[in-house]
């Protein structure tokens, strides 16, 4: 068998996997990605070096998922390499290493191996929410949804207004890892870690206060995709505290299709009840561990 080797690229590790042609996992390596040379075009200089080492003449293919702005294989804007880039990847590295190489950025591979491999078998209409350092999110829909310039789902960096904090902050700093320790430290004014904040959740007041924005507007963030996508579907990455979120959720779009909030539709909810908005009907929590991996050999 001619095993294809990946790498996905992330602000936290570099992941490297060799499979096998039926796609099952032969090896696994993980990299901090903090001991190379990050934010800066050298980078690309270290990746290389990465794919040197791990690359032989049995590959018969490269796959690399990268954690950025991407569109037909060009990394348009990565914080990795400090900012715009404009550098394309694919070709480069197709020349370089003289083999069939498929590049992606993270969240739309992760949405091909959910649907391929994953908790997305066999629907037709998901989302794919990416809830970690940052978020991020893919929609399939017969095939995964890129829009016109391969960033639909790229929006971490989306303004929306925050109540509790007076302002407008970008999405990827509250319903995201980053965003809890944002706000609890907005609250205590002193620094905790993602998983010291839930773990104090119940005896520190600024935890319970920083977990409960999150929630809040996590819930509103699944409204949102509710509207954009009506996906029927959603397959998280994570599941931490997902009840608190999902029953805001759930008790928002009730107020909406009931016509609370715009009484302009509330003879057509009283007439047709209050799921004719399509509230998302299931939850799944994905089981790859490395589907961004999966997500470029495919």
């Amino acid at each position: 068998m001619e095993p294809y080797l990946t790498l996905d690229i992330g602000g936290t590790k570099i992941d490297i996997c060799l499979f096998d042609t039926e796609y099952n996992l032969l090896s696994r390596n993980i990299l901090k990605t903090a001991d190379y040379q990050i934010r800066s075009m050298d980078f690309l200089d270290d990746i290389r070096s990465i794919i040197s080492l791990n690359l032989d003449t049995s590959n018969s293919r490269l796959g690399v998922s990268w954690n950025c702005y991407m569109n037909k294989g060009v990394i348009v804007w990565s914080s990795l390499l400090g900012g715009p880039a404009n550098y394309p990847l694919e070709n480069e590295l197709s020349k370089e290493f003289i083999i069939t190489v498929k590049v992606d950025d993270d969240i739309h591979a992760m949405t091909v191996a959910e649907h391929r491999f994953g908790k997305g078998q066999g629907s037709n209409y998901f989302v794919m929410l990416n809830i970690g350092t940052g978020i991020g999110g893919g929609y399939y829909e017969n095939g995964v949804v890129r829009g016109f310039a391969n960033m639909a789902g790229i929006y971490c960096y989306h303004p929306i207004y925050i109540e509790e904090l007076g302002g407008e902050f970008a999405i990827d700093d509250i319903v995201s890892g980053r965003g809890i320790e944002l706000i609890y430290q907005r609250y205590a004014g002193t620094f905790k870690s993602t998983k010291q904040i839930f773990e104090a959740h119940t005896s520190d007041q600024s935890a319970s206060m920083a977990i409960a924005i999150f929630a809040k507007y996590r819930a509103k963030h699944l409204v949102d995709l509710n509207f954009f996508y009506n996906p029927g579907v959603v397959i998280k990455s994570d599941h931490k505290f997902l009840p608190d979120a999902m029953e805001l959720y759930y008790k928002e779009m009730d107020e909406l299709g009931r016509g609370i909030h715009d009484p302009r539709i509330s003879n057509l909810a009283s007439e047709q009840g209050v799921d004719w908005l399509g509230a998302i009907e299931e939850v799944k929590v994905s089981n790859l561990d490395y589907g961004a991996c999966l997500g470029v050999v495919y």
